[in-house]
């Protein structure tokens, strides 16, 4: 990879330092979460990064009444606020409109609606919104990514249910929780194909080469960036070597395709 310029050398080092102050302020936290999964939703990632698909998770549990209330009531959130295949949501007009205006414009609002509906209903929104809600009861907060779908397909929209081994969140100066972390493993060569414009380091290209499914971190960042957001990808392996900064990516959003929500406020937060 060329060198960084002193400029994203630094925001990188420093946003590289800022994630690794969530991430330790997050991680007093996981041995509680893990405690809660092991024992309410104990097929769930592991915080610790093992692998358990296929593998029985409750051997040790002699009782089913965590497992069953937490699945009780993250179904009746799911029926109560997002019912698949019902219109959970609607559009109006505002009250700064005359009841002319209002009257001409409702029907086109509720036609939205309608199709904003449809899209939802064809999508994995009942599945990942239902993982939230098993999220929220067991650990207190969920995170769900929000995102369009691929050109062509019969939805406009993505979601998935982001599991909380795999974020930070923290809060922005206005007090929203709009600031993510977000760390995942891919392999060399699904780096190559999503961040087909980045300037890769040698070190992965070679690895990618000889061994596709060699692994690296990525971690992605969404911030807020006046009215709108930054998200930057990088390799957080490369980032002390050289001075050179592995930036995978870098734009500007709109909005923060992050939806954070959660029961109540942690103990000492603003």
């Amino acid at each position: 990879i060329a060198p960084a310029s002193s400029e994203d050398g630094a925001m990188i080092h420093a946003l590289h330092k800022a994630q690794q102050q969530a991430r330790s302020k997050r991680d007093r936290w996981v041995g509680l979460w893990q405690e809660c999964y092991d024992y309410a939703l104990p097929q769930r990632d592991s915080f610790y990064g093992f692998d358990h698909a296929g593998q029985k998770r409750s051997d040790h549990l002699y009782d089913g009444t965590a497992m069953d209330s937490v699945d009780q009531l993250a179904a009746s959130l799911l029926a109560e606020l997002t019912p698949p295949w019902s219109q959970w949501f609607g559009f109006k007009p505002g009250f700064a409109l005359s009841k002319d205006e209002a009257e001409t414009i409702a029907p086109k609002l509720e036609n939205t609606a309608q199709i904003m509906q449809t899209h939802f209903d064809r999508s994995n929104f009942a599945t990942e919104i239902h993982q939230c809600f098993l999220d929220l009861v067991t650990a207190g907060t969920a995170c769900l990514y929000f995102d369009r779908a691929a050109t062509g397909a019969m939805t406009a929209f993505r979601f998935e249910a982001v599991p909380l081994s795999q974020v930070a969140i923290e809060q922005s100066e206005n007090g929203s929780m709009d600031i993510t972390y977000r760390y995942r493993k891919i392999s060399a060569g699904q780096i190559q194909n999503d961040f087909v414009q980045a300037e890769l380091p040698q070190e992965l290209v070679a690895k990618a080469l000889k061994s596709p499914d060699t692994v690296f971190e990525v971690i992605e960042v969404v911030q807020p960036e006046g009215l709108a957001y930054r998200k930057i990808c990088y390799l957080p392996q490369f980032v002390d070597k050289g001075g050179e900064a592995a930036i995978l990516c870098s734009q500007l959003l709109q909005s923060s395709p992050y939806i954070h929500f959660r029961w109540q406020k942690s103990p000492g937060e603003i």
